[in-house]
C-alpha cells in the first residue's frame, strides 16, 4: 500500500508545510486506504439492471464489476437475481466467485436473490506459502515485535521464502484433536510469526502452540487480501428440488478478518454464512426466517464456522452458530450458540 506523507515544513510555522485542507485531505485518503486496504482502487457502481426482473440475470454484471476493481458499489434500489455458476468457478457452485483478490462490496441496502442451488458469494484465498514443519520446540525468545523475553513455539520449516514477521499462519497436522478420536477432527490452529531466522529456517511464533504436533505437520501463510461485504439482504428463490446444501448465501475460506457489516439473511436453502479456515471473522449478521423447507431442502439460519475462529466483534442476531471458536481457539462456544444484540 502507499501512503501520502503530510509535510510538516522544516519548522513550526515556518509556512513551508502542507496547508491545513491538503492535510487532512491526506489523512482521509490514508485512513481509508489503511481500513480497507485497496491501494489506488476507484469504485465501480454497477451498471443498471431491471428492477425486480426474477428473469434478468445480474450475475455477468456484478462479476464484471468486480473483475474491473475491488471496491464495487450496488443501487440499493434494485433487486439483483443471480441465475447462473460464475464461469471462474470450475465446479460451478457459485454465482459469484472471488479467488486470491481483494473486495469490498457496498451493497447499500439492495437485496440479492439467488434462484439456483448455489452459493451466492463464494471467497477463497489460497495460501501464498505452505511449507513442511520437521519440529516443533517451546523457547524463550526476545521476539522483534516487543522486544520482550517470551515462551513461544519455535517451528522448524523446510523454507522460511515468503514468511514475514506479523504474518498470519496456520498450523495443521493430521494427528486428532485429543478427545475427538471418534469425529476423527484433526489438530490446527492460527498464530501469528513473531521472526523469521532464514539462516537457520527456524520460524519464531508470538506465542506457544495449544495442541501437539508431531505427524504429517504444515505450516502455511494466510493471504492478507482484505474481505467486505457491507448492508446487504440477502434471500433464496428456489422453491424446486434444487434448493440444496449447495445454496449458502456467503461462503468464505482461508480469510483474514474478513468484514460482514449489515448483513441481513431472510431466507436461506444452506447455511446463511460460512468460514471456512477464517481468521477472526468480524460484524454484524441478522439471520430470520432461515428454515422454511424439511427434508432434503433443510434450510439452516446458521453461520458456520469450520476450523476459524471469530473475533469479539462478530454479532449473530437471530441465527444460530455452529462450530464457533472466539479469539481463543481453545474456548469454543456449545453447537447452536447464539448472540443477541
Amino acid at each position: 500500500m502507499s501512503y501520502d506523507n503530510i509535510n510538516i515544513g522544516s519548522a513550526a510555522n515556518d509556512g513551508t508545510g502542507d496547508p491545513a485542507r491538503t492535510a487532512f485531505g491526506k489523512v482521509n485518503a490514508n485512513t481509508q486506504e489503511a481500513l480497507h486496504g485497496f491501494s489506488g482502487a476507484a469504485a465501480v457502481a454497477l451498471a443498471a439492471v431491471p428492477v425486480n426482473d426474477a428473469n434478468f440475470d445480474a450475475g455477468p454484471a456484478i462479476r464484471a464489476a468486480i473483475a474491473a476493481s475491488p471496491l464495487v458499489i450496488l443501487d440499493p434500489t434494485k433487486t439483483y437475481y443471480l441465475n447462473s455458476a460464475d464461469p471462474l468457478d470450475g465446479a460451478a457452485a457459485s454465482c459469484v466467485f472471488i479467488q486470491n483478490r481483494a473486495l469490498r462490496l457496498d451493497c447499500r441496502g439492495a437485496k440479492i436473490i439467488t434462484r439456483s442451488n448455489r452459493t451466492s458469494i463464494q471467497i477463497t484465498q489460497t495460501p501464498t506459502h505452505d511449507v513442511s514443519v520437521t519440529g516443533v520446540t517451546v523457547v524463550n525468545r526476545i521476539l522483534e515485535t516487543d522486544g520482550l523475553v517470551t515462551p513461544v513455539a519455535r517451528l522448524d520449516v523446510s523454507s522460511t521464502a515468503g514468511f514475514a514477521v506479523g504474518d498470519v499462519v496456520k498450523i495443521a497436522a493430521t494427528d486428532v484433536i485429543p478427545g475427538m478420536a471418534g469425529n476423527g477432527y484433526q489438530v490446527g490452529e492460527f498464530a501469528t510469526v513473531g521472526e523469521v531466522d532464514a539462516g537457520n529456517n527456524h520460524i519464531y511464533l508470538t506465542a506457544t502452540l495449544h495442541d501437539a504436533y508431531t505427524t504429517g505437520v504444515r505450516l502455511a501463510r494466510l493471504r492478507p487480501n482484505r474481505i467486505e461485504i457491507v448492508n446487504a439482504r440477502f434471500n433464496h428463490d428456489d422453491a424446486g428440488s434444487a434448493g440444496g446444501w449447495n445454496a449458502t448465501h456467503i461462503n468464505m475460506k482461508g480469510c483474514i478478518e474478513p468484514v460482514l457489516s449489515g448483513i441481513y439473511i431472510e431466507r436461506s436453502f444452506g447455511h446463511g454464512i460460512v468460514n471456512n479456515s477464517c481468521f477472526g471473522a468480524r460484524g454484524d449478521i441478522t439471520a430470520w426466517n432461515c428454515n422454511p423447507e424439511s427434508g432434503a431442502q433443510r434450510g439452516t439460519g446458521y453461520c458456520w464456522f469450520e476450523q476459524s475462529i471469530a473475533s469479539t466483534r462478530l454479532i449473530i442476531n437471530g441465527g444460530r452458530a455452529r462450530h464457533l471458536f472466539t479469539t481463543n481457539p481453545r474456548n469454543p462456544a456449545a453447537d447452536d450458540f447464539f448472540f443477541r444484540r
